[in-house]
């Protein structure tokens, strides 16, 4: 595998073969990148981490750890203000003890003419970096809300949900040392396992794909089922209402003066509501006899005929409701 094909990034080519960044950048000072999307941290960062300069990368490692290490069994803090008393108290008493003897004191025959500053150019070259590394982060981190790369930041999420587990059972230090950990480990690794891990990962993709596919699929075989199962209900129901206003003469009426009972369709789909004979149907009929009596008076011509007669449908309608009123089924 070449080093093109292996990092994504431009890499800062070194003057010697045996020289590392850092000797590197003492000899080339710092010019901000033309491409406002990629800095020289990149290329710092992804050598650093992959080991491509083994003694610098060691040497950061052992140093990252040791200080985690003493930072947390060692006050620091403590031990810097009293190196800070022990200093001002040994150069007080110096000067103190000298002033009799050398009329001077002893602190102030050492004392330089001019006293040392930071020069202006080091700050600008100070905040430049400091700039371009706020860049950089603000940039990678864009490119993973934004999934740039999939992979990213899905191994993004997983550190995130991992990490928001083990804060609850781990002190900051140990999770630092194991963030150090793997953070110098992980992508080593990764760079000698490329091809097992990717042919993994694309395995897995692949696995995922299916279950997606086969979910999908299932998916939408239930949901044709229940729009089939929806539309059965909706049409038994449309039916049922239909046909128990069948039991009402007026109904009855404005169908025969709706020219209804002219319409072969019409009349192909009372041969279909003759299911609501069926013992299962009919005891959801509110009126069964006298719905069911006038399925079977609309089967046949002649009464079809008569209905459609103003005079004779009125002596239809008054005989219907007088034996409804009889049998009391209203």
């Amino acid at each position: 595998m070449s080093d093109e094909s292996a990092n994504p990034y431009p890499t800062v080519e070194p003057i010697a073969t045996d020289v590392s960044p850092n000797q590197a950048n003492e000899t080339n000072p710092f010019t901000p990148s033309k491409d406002p999307t990629v800095t020289h941290f990149h290329s710092l960062f992804y050598d650093t981490f992959t080991w491509k300069y083994p003694r610098t990368t060691g040497l950061l490692f052992a140093s990252s750890l040791a200080f985690f290490l003493l930072g947390h069994y060692v006050n620091i803090l403590r031990y810097a203000f009293k190196a800070a008393y022990i200093t001002f108290a040994a150069t007080a008493a110096i000067e103190y003890l000298g002033r009799p003897t050398t009329g001077t004191g002893f602190m102030t025959q050492v004392r330089p003419a001019k006293y040392y500053t930071i020069p202006r150019e080091n700050l600008e070259m100070v905040f430049a970096e400091i700039h371009e590394f706020l860049n950089f982060i603000v940039l990678e981190f864009q490119r993973v809300i934004f999934v740039e790369n999939l992979t990213v930041t899905i191994a993004s999420f997983v550190f995130s949900l991992v990490g928001y587990f083990l804060v609850k059972f781990m002190p900051i230090w140990s999770l630092l040392i194991l963030a150090d950990v793997l953070l110098f480990t992980v992508p080593l690794l990764y760079l000698q396992n490329q091809e097992l891990i990717d042919s993994h990962i694309r395995q897995a993709s692949a696995a995922a794909n299916d279950q997606l596919q086969s979910a999908r699929g299932l998916a939408e075989k239930h949901t044709a089922d229940y729009s089939a199962k929806a539309k059965a209900y909706a049409n038994d129901i449309t039916g049922k209402l239909f046909v128990q206003c069948l039991a009402n003469p007026f109904y009855l009426n404005y169908l025969a003066q709706g020219k209804y009972l002219q319409d072969d369709a019409f009349l192909q789909y009372l041969e279909y509501l003759d299911y609501w004979r069926q013992p299962e149907y009919v005891k959801f009929l509110s009126y069964p006899s006298f719905t069911l009596n006038a399925l079977d008076l609309l089967r046949q011509p002649k009464f079809r005929q008569d209905i459609m007669v103003a005079d004779t449908a009125n002596r239809i309608m008054d005989d219907m409701l007088i034996s409804m009123q009889s049998q009391k089924e209203i």
